[in-house]
């Protein structure tokens, strides 16, 4: 299964990737995808070996390309995070 660039992902298995891969995602764009699993069941990212950051402003990178992870409990409540930086 392929999201274009948000939505929600229940399949147990599959890919996710930015609008317009392999080529360049539009300007001032966010995606957010809504990762629904079962209880019990554990979401693994495995990268392609293809993930092209924008360099920020001031060169720092990934100061405009990451992806970031939330779980919330049953009550929609944020229980942890991770944000991710290449």
């Amino acid at each position: 299964m392929l999201i274009g660039c948000g939505g929600v992902f229940t399949d147990l298995a599959g890919n996710i990737s930015s609008q317009n891969y392999p080529g360049n995602y539009p300007h001032n764009i966010e995606c957010y995808w809504d990762i629904m699993l079962p209880p019990g069941y554990t979401v693994i990212m495995q990268n392609n070996g293809t993930f092209d950051i924008e360099s920020g402003g001031d060169g720092a990178a990934c100061h405009y390309d990451y992806i970031e992870f939330f779980d919330v409990d049953s009550n929609g409540d944020e229980v942890s995070a991770c944000r991710i930086t290449f």
